[in-house]
């Protein structure tokens, strides 16, 4: 399903308090970067937990900024399906181009909590910060480095991507937990146990019963957090790809690299048969657990072209993708880049050499488990780029990319993690807090403007409350949501297509009367407006019109009013009226027929861009 609105168009709220607080909060937190840099040679994990819990909080009071926004489409659809039964469900979720797996979940949060609304965030909301917690008590593990934890803590607190995702009633916030949860159980699975010295590079090493039941776990958790990844979005398939390459590529040419990068030389053995049968066997498991999944998955790939209506491939769609490499690959990569370098000149006189700082600090974490992550972070970018541009299929496009973002987080913290000096891996750090907050939208226009700008803006609940309040219930309302599905050449006649256009007068905000009133208008551009519509407009009166669209640029919103206007012309001996009202991008036409004697008073129509 998709939408021409982009949903994280900006508005400002009310609220200038706001500019202080968050002036000392930032202020607060890179007085904390300097402070536990300076002291990384004492208490690391403690210090470690100390940032960890600090970006758990700023990232809970980023996130609660964005609880009370309303409901907008996407979400909509997922209210719709939730309130259904099971097997309406799967049903309304493929339609929508959606596995069933999440708005199952959904449906049992509406039985055990009774909320369609606000309440569908919850999953999302505690994924995001479990998220949070997650990348940065890996970064923490395998670095000891708080600073490490900071960039990682940060990116994942306040990137307007990832918050967006982790406030919205859709399954990319879970399905951003799971992928880190899958990519760490990937790494134990077939990096630490395949470690060997030297000698014993592919020597087959005895291991105690206690390991080899660990193993199993996690090859089974490995193998069901791959499958659940799909089940919450087909999207999910790209990280799985870039993983296997990946992994067979490291089987087959085990990772050697330079002193100058890896200062524990670790070698990788060769993977022997039976190693490549354990992963064959895996694959297999998992491919049969998405089995289900595959008729949905051809039908929703062979009306891929529909997505390049919004999925443009533009500068404006790569930007936050550009960003994220820039700031938590490219820079990172540079400080140890110039560690190396400088490791390299200084020889054996820099082991001894100490700072004014704190002396240089033993790196913990391996080369290897830096490239792990960011090779699938990065693939999986590059990837997309190459299906869209290739016209494969359109998928270059930060949402369907959610499941990429915490490898590429994690990459970051691990790369910091792996810079020996500590001025520089302070100066490293600094800059890539100081580009997340220079470049981040939400903190530019806060900045600006002294409020905080909303995300959502689809005033859906108050175009309904309108609705049913002040008129009757037997006027016909026609539909147009922007949903891609508009597009389709069936729209008018296929009567599971007409049911889903409606759902976003069907979910939680739900209009009185028979559903069987609301009529969706399809494309605008194909030029007709509902003639059942006019119809109904002759026996009751009355008509509401619904369209959704850009809150300042209406192109839509216009050439519906001229299709109005244009079918309005053909009754003859009656006279009309229109009323208009915008809640945000959702805009309400009220069409009313009037009566002997009364004067027309027609409201203001939206010029013409």
């Amino acid at each position: 399903m998709g939408s021409s609105l982009v949903p994280n168009d900006l508005i400002l709220t009310d609220g200038c308090h706001e500019s202080l607080c968050f002036m000392v909060a930032e202020c607060g937190c890179f007085g904390l970067v300097f402070f536990v840099c300076s002291s990384e040679g004492r208490a690391l994990r403690g210090w470690c937990w100390l940032v960890l819990i600090v970006g758990v909080l700023f990232g809970s009071g980023v996130r609660y900024l964005h609880w009370h926004e309303p409901l907008w489409v996407d979400e909509l659809h997922t209210s719709w399906c939730a309130v259904g039964d099971w097997f309406q469900v799967w049903d309304r979720s493929a339609v929508g181009n959606q596995p069933p797996l999440y708005f199952l979940l959904q449906n049992i949060v509406v039985d055990v909590t009774g909320d369609a609304g606000r309440g569908l965030r919850w999953p999302s909301l505690l994924s995001g910060l479990g998220l949070i917690l997650g990348c940065g008590w890996m970064v923490a593990r395998w670095t000891q480095s708080p600073a490490a934890v900071v960039v990682t803590a940060g990116f994942v607190a306040i990137d307007s991507n990832v918050v967006f995702y982790s406030v919205e009633a859709r399954p990319y916030g879970i399905l951003m937990f799971a992928s880190i949860l899958h990519l760490l159980l990937g790494y134990s699975r077939f990096h630490l146990v395949d470690i060997r010295s030297e000698g014993d590079a592919n020597r087959a090493v005895p291991q105690p019963k206690n390991v080899l039941h660990r193993q199993s776990a996690i090859r089974l958790g490995w193998v069901l957090s791959g499958a659940l990844m799909v089940h919450l979005h087909f999207t999910a398939g790209l990280v799985l790809a870039l993983e296997m390459v990946v992994l067979v590529g490291g089987g087959m040419m085990p990772l050697r690299l330079s002193h100058f990068l890896v200062s524990d030389r670790q070698s990788s053995r060769r993977w022997n048969g039976r190693d490549w049968l354990r992963w064959f066997v895996d694959v297999l498991v998992m491919g049969l657990l998405l089995l289900p999944l595959v008729p949905q998955i051809l039908e929703v790939g062979g009306r891929r072209g529909a997505w390049s209506q919004f999925v443009t491939g533009s500068w404006d769609q790569a930007v936050p993708l550009i960003r994220m490499i820039l700031l938590m690959l490219v820079l990172p990569g540079l400080g140890v880049l110039i560690s190396g370098i400088w490791r390299w000149f200084a020889g054996d006189g820099q082991k001894e050499r100490t700072t004014r700082l704190s002396p240089p600090r033993q790196v913990t974490v391996g080369v290897d488990t830096c490239l792990w992550f960011t090779c699938i972070g990065l693939g999986t970018l590059v990837l997309s780029a190459m299906m869209t541009y290739l016209d494969v299929a359109p998928v270059m496009l930060v949402r369907y990319l959610t499941a990429a973002l915490p490898a590429i987080a994690v990459a970051g913290g691990l790369w910091i993690g792996r810079i020996t000096d500590p001025w520089l891996r302070l100066a490293t750090t600094l800059l890539c807090l100081g580009g997340m907050v220079a470049s981040e939208p939400s903190l530019k226009t806060f900045w600006q403007s002294g409020s905080w700008p909303e995300a959502r803006i689809e005033g859906w609940e108050e175009c309904v409350s309108v609705i049913n309040g002040t008129a009757p219930d037997k006027w016909p309302i026609v539909l147009s949501s922007g949903l891609i599905e508009e597009q389709r050449s069936d729209a008018d006649s296929d009567p599971e297509l007409i049911d889903y256009l409606k759902f976003p007068l069907a979910g939680e905000y739900i209009v009185h009367g028979e559903m069987s009133r609301v009529i969706p208008l399809g494309s605008p551009t194909r030029g007709h407006f509902p003639s059942e519509a006019i119809q109904g407009l002759g026996r009751t009166g009355g008509l509401w019109v619904v369209v959704r669209d850009h809150p300042v640029d209406s192109v839509t919103l216009w050439r519906v009013m001229a299709l109005i206007n244009e079918s309005l012309s053909t009754v003859q001996g009656a006279k009309f009226t229109i009323d208009r009202d915008q809640f945000g991008a959702v805009h309400l036409l009220k069409v009313r027929r009037l009566g002997a004697g009364e004067r027309s008073l027609s409201g203001e129509e939206p010029k013409r861009p």
